[in-house]
């Protein structure tokens, strides 16, 4: 039973890492995009309008 264990708690330290992984490297993607300075039209209307 103890391998059975070891087993299970290998798989959750590699799914755990998987994990960290992915969200590190969707924050290296995202962080530029949020922290750069939005762009306007040359009028000063905004770039994009929702709406």
């Amino acid at each position: 039973m103890a391998r059975a264990a070891d087993a299970l708690t290998h798989g959750y330290t590699v799914a755990f890492a998987a994990a960290a992984a992915m969200f590190l490297a969707g924050l290296l993607v995202t962080a530029p995009a949020v922290t750069a300075p939005r762009q306007h039209a040359e009028d000063g209307a905004p770039a994009v309008h929702l709406g």
